[in-house]
């Protein structure tokens, strides 16, 4: 369940909502602060009824707060077996817990008792499986120093920020340092607004600067023209789903999941195009993938044409009978995996004599094609299924040799 639909306010929540918005906080920044969606903040602002008590018309120890909350009423939706199934997942979670005796959290609990009860608590059912892997995995990487020892109510920002520029000095980068920063201050952000401690301690911690890392992050670049040519003459030769694979992705820019995820009822050759819905996904730490019967994010969800180039590889591959399921199958009625995929790439690679720089480049390739093809950033924003078109420009685009042609042709105009 989303924090958009969660209707349901705990106790705490409604009593720090209450106490923000009366010191004159936004709702916006209630929400982020919480970790609820802005509806929810101001449904309960706008229904929650104050009578204050006999006085001089100001608030003091007599003032009655009348919560409505049986008056919150979710939004109607048809209750089908996943639903149900949901309810009683959620109800055997709050048993087990009862049972359990609970866990009250409190400022004295160390650090990594509370991320281990803020995970439990607050994301077990309102993130998907991999990001809740991944949050798992950064915990793991965090137990083992010497910051989650501390209880929450004595780590202050000195503690954190030696803890960051600790991670820099032993040459960690800069995508792992920002993982561990978030796993130490969405929990202690919570703990704030919670009121299990007096304030967030991560307030004015500053990350590393990249270009002061020991390790730099590894940027992926595109194909160039001359090696598309080349291993396009390999995708030509070769009917391995797993080698067509690489030039559909040229064509498409899907990222591999969502290229593994693709079943033949999401393509539709007569109207030139093909539905990403979903995504096949590899927890960390193991080897067995998981299909995801969504995508990466919202924005990701999205319609993708198909060049005659990539209907080309669709043909071939409906042509050969390999499953009535997978675009992209094994050949035993299973989804081609990860593994199979980065080996099959490998291969095409070392045939085509150029580098092998992983799947992701190719969607790198796809985006630099249709920048210099004169496709709009906003369109190009869509068809890769990014939320903010900087991202596109910034990370994905990349200009062909040092850019001068671009620039001369640009001021000519």
């Amino acid at each position: 369940m989303t924090k958009q639909n969660r209707q349901r306010l705990t106790d705490q929540e409604k009593k720090s909502i209450q106490e923000m918005r009366t010191n004159g906080i936004g709702y916006g920044t209630i929400a982020r602060t919480l970790e609820l969606s802005v509806n929810t903040v101001k449904t309960f602002c706008r229904r929650a009824m104050v009578i204050r008590g006999e006085g001089n018309g100001e608030r003091d120890d007599k003032t009655e707060v009348i919560r409505r909350q049986d008056l919150i009423v979710p939004a109607a939706r048809v209750i089908t077996p996943v639903h149900l199934d949901d309810c009683q997942q959620n109800l055997d979670n709050y048993i087990r817990s009862r049972e359990n005796g609970g866990v009250k959290m409190n400022s004295t609990m160390t650090l990594c008792e509370y991320i281990d009860s803020w995970l439990r608590t607050f994301k077990l059912n309102d993130v998907k499986p991999s990001t809740y892997s991944r949050l798992e995995s950064s915990f793991k990487a965090l137990k083992q120093h010497w910051i989650v020892t501390m209880s929450i109510g004595q780590i202050t920002a000195l503690e954190i920020q030696e803890y960051l520029n600790y991670l820099a000095g032993r040459g960690y980068g800069i995508s792992t340092i920002k993982k561990q920063f978030f796993i130490i201050s969405a929990p202690l952000r919570k703990a704030a607004a919670m009121h299990v401690i007096p304030a967030d301690p991560t307030i004015g911690v500053n990350i590393p600067r990249e270009d002061k890392l020991k390790k730099q992050s590894r940027v992926i670049h595109p194909y160039t023209e001359d090696e598309q040519k080349r291993i396009w003459e390999v995708v030509e030769r070769r009917n391995h789903p797993g080698i067509l694979a690489i030039g559909f992705m040229i064509e498409t820019g899907l990222r591999a999941g969502e290229l593994l995820a693709l079943r033949w009822d999401k393509v539709d050759i007569p109207a030139k195009r093909i539905y990403v819905q979903a995504t096949i996904t590899q927890p960390t730490g193991k080897t067995a993938c998981e299909y995801q019967n969504s995508t990466k994010s919202k924005s990701s969800n999205r319609v993708v044409p198909l060049t005659p180039r990539a209907i080309k590889i669709l043909e071939r591959i409906k042509s050969q009978k390999l499953d009535d399921t997978w675009v992209f199958a094994d050949g035993n009625g299973m989804w081609i995996s990860y593994a199979n995929l980065a080996k099959h790439i490998k291969q095409a690679c070392k045939s085509a004599s150029v580098e092998y720089r992983g799947s992701h480049a190719f969607r790198h390739t796809f985006a630099t094609n249709c920048y210099y093809k004169g496709v709009d950033v906003k369109v190009l924003s869509r068809l890769l299924g990014h939320s903010d078109i900087s991202v596109t420009m910034n990370i994905y685009v990349s200009l062909r040799g040092d850019g001068f042609e671009e620039m001369y042709a640009a001021l000519m105009k």
